[in-house]
């Protein structure tokens, strides 16, 4: 049994050599009147979290269509001060979840009035579970924390095994634990499980080894690189136009998941490596070996128990050996890039970027004049290839997934327009992304609805309180669970529902945590926020809009549904297959030029009180009328409003 999310059915994966075994079944919730299925609801929901929310009254504890109903101290961090004064207590602040999922009951206001009314009743305790290990077998982790976090609450102690991880899924506390206590915590189980690929890189290192790897490759990253590898995202997804035309021809169907892993890859081998996998149109022993290592990564990091530590572990499981070898194919390749690198600097000098093109990463940190070792760089580029292309595939996949669902017709057909207007019968350039505004939230929306990862792992290396309430011995495991705060009935409203204008107007500040409260975690916060994160955007959205202005997508009814299934970042269970046809795009308007698209854009800039972008943008569209762009009246005008607007 397969269990179905937010729409229609799927099938099994063939394009990739993933093998995952389907998940599974978990428990699906009672439907709303709604355009989708609530998803993985507790089953057996007590006076908690969902019986709070079903009093809610309506606006209150959310913030999807802003703060006015809290006063402006409120909206800073989701905090307030309890009304203990008249209960005799010593004030002190409490989260707005914890308010919620404790405070007393009644439908009657918000959840600010219940505060400033003294209502909060303080907690005796914190919540201890024990789950069975078998639990985990039978569904995704992700899910099983979830259910819990109905039956017990936003912070719970929970006992797996031999193990005890605290469970955080409230805003203010996972604020503290990733921003204002950050010193307090460190990567944990995390770095034992991905040490064996990563060694001690920037995902897994903590203190002073970290914060090196961190000032070592972030500026390799920054918002300059990722602009100029626009066009190479482009030609990237066009290479796979060939093989979605091929099935459109046969009336066939393509598991869009396997091809997003591919085209993923191929982008990350291409902009860190300088190395073209070019795994969307072949298979060879370097490709297996990168999903082989991937594959032990996901096994590893749903693991109840450390089995690869035990003595003798490799010749019992066949797996572990079949890893080891594809991991010294992997690291073999690194190396012998890494020195084709080092004597390419050596010979021609530091390899510098031009208008037109930029250097790999690679290129860029051999280029940088430090002395760098070679073990330490191949383990920070190991980190980006997975954690790059496993991020910015799953993205893709399930934005795919709810733009096929049966009530997102009408934000389709919206951002087919959009794609239409900017690109026309082009491929996306570094101009054009800035005006995809829609295709980015959708993005946006598919990572709330499938966080990459749907769960953080935190270790405290000193004591710290929660809150000033939740004491948490050094040496704990935690498990912010990003699943819980994007699903919240509490936080969201309509939470399941996948609705990209749930973040505000399309020209409003892109969503991030410090625009949710940290309520919105795609790509976590703080000072180890995901140093990938505008790359996976960019990438993502360049890739959408180069299929969508191609194809009609559609679930394919003969294959299976689809599941839910985890590993480093959330899966389907057999793969998105979907039917493929090609659009019919006789009759539509010319794109916009690529003058006034840049023009629009400094506009766009001016508004937001560039105090250069308006005399750029006005430039730029004097220009394009000039060479006769019938587009060009409007952008100036569009630029002349910004100029007023900035002043």
């Amino acid at each position: 049994m397969q269990t179905r999310l937010l729409g229609p059915s799927r099938g099994t994966a063939p394009l990739g050599p993933r093998g995952r075994a389907a998940a599974p079944p978990v428990a699906p919730a009672p439907t709303r009147p709604s355009t989708s299925s609530r998803l993985l609801a507790p089953r057996n929901p007590g006076p908690g979290v969902w019986a709070q929310a079903q009093t809610r009254p309506s606006g209150s504890a959310t913030k999807a269509e802003g703060d006015a109903a809290a006063p402006p101290a409120e909206a800073e961090a989701g905090k307030g001060l309890a009304g203990a004064e008249s209960a005799g207590r010593e004030p002190r602040e409490v989260s707005p979840v914890e308010l919620l999922l404790h405070g007393g009951g009644g439908a009657g206001g918000s959840w600010w009035q219940r505060l400033i009314g003294g209502g909060y009743k303080q907690p005796s305790s914190m919540p201890d579970v024990r789950v069975d290990i078998g639990e985990v077998r039978k569904e995704p982790i992700f899910a099983l924390l979830y259910r819990l976090y109905g039956e017990h609450g936003s912070v719970f102690r929970m006992s797996l095994g031999p193990k005890t991880f605290y469970v955080v899924s409230d805003p203010a506390y996972v604020r503290q634990i990733l921003v204002d206590s950050v010193d307090k915590y460190g990567k944990g189980i995390l770095a034992e499980i991905l040490e064996f690929v990563m060694g001690q890189s920037l995902l897994t290192a903590d203190g002073e080894q970290w914060a090196a790897r961190r000032r070592l490759v972030a500026p390799a990253l920054q918002r300059k690189f990722v602009q100029s590898q626009t066009d190479l995202f482009a030609s990237v997804a066009a290479r796979g136009l060939k093989q979605l035309q091929a099935a459109a021809d046969t009336d066939g169907s393509v598991d869009m998941e396997a091809f997003f892993s591919r085209l993923s890859l191929d982008v990350v081998g291409l902009s860190v490596f300088g190395f073209d996998f070019d795994s969307l149109n072949r298979d060879d022993p370097v490709i297996q070996a990168v999903y082989a290592v991937l594959k032990e990564s996901e096994a590893r990091s749903t693991a109840p128990l450390p089995y690869w530590k035990l003595p003798g572990a490799s010749l019992l499981v066949p797996r572990l050996r079949a890893s080891e070898a594809a991991l010294r194919v992997v690291n073999d390749t690194l190396d012998r890039l890494i020195q084709e690198c080092r004597k390419k600097v050596a010979v021609e000098g530091p390899i510098v970027a031009t208008p037109t093109s930029s250097p790999s990463v690679l290129a860029t940190l051999l280029s940088s004049g430090e002395d760098l070792d070679s073990a330490a760089l191949r383990n920070d580029l190991s980190t980006l290839l997975i954690a790059g292309h496993e991020t910015t595939a799953a993205a893709l996949t399930w934005a795919l997934h709810c733009l096929c669902l049966p009530g997102s017709a009408g934000v389709l057909e919206r951002l087919r327009a959009e794609v239409d207007s900017v690109c026309g019968d082009r491929l996306p350039s570094l101009e054009d992304v800035p005006r995809l505004r829609l295709v980015m939230r959708v993005v946006a929306e598919a990572l709330r609805l499938y966080p990459q990862p749907p769960v953080l792992i935190r270790r405290a290396v000193e004591t710290d309180q929660l809150g000033g309430i939740h004491t948490i011995p050094a040496g704990s495991d935690l498990f912010i669970s990003v699943w819980n705060l994007h699903r919240s009935p509490l936080l969201w409203e309509r939470p399941d529902e996948f609705d990209p204008d749930r973040f505000g107007p399309l020209d409003g500040p892109f969503p991030s945590e410090a625009t949710t409260d940290f309520r919105y975690l795609p790509f976590g916060g703080g000072r180890r926020k995901c140093v990938g994160d505008q790359f996976a955007l960019a990438e993502s959205t360049v890739a959408l809009a180069v299929l969508l202005r191609r194809f009609e997508f559609a679930p394919d009814p003969s294959k299976p549904g689809v599941g839910l299934t985890t590993g480093a970042t959330i899966h389907t269970s057999a793969g998105l297959w979907m039917k493929v046809t090609e659009r019919d795009t006789s009759g539509l308007p010319p794109p916009l030029p690529r003058e006034a698209a840049a023009a629009g854009a400094g506009a766009d800039a001016a508004a937001a009180g560039c105090p250069h972008a308006a005399a750029a943008a006005a430039a730029q569209a004097a220009a394009a009328a000039a060479a006769g762009c019938p587009h060009a009246a409007a952008a100036a005008a569009a630029a002349g409003g910004g100029s007023a607007h900035s002043a």
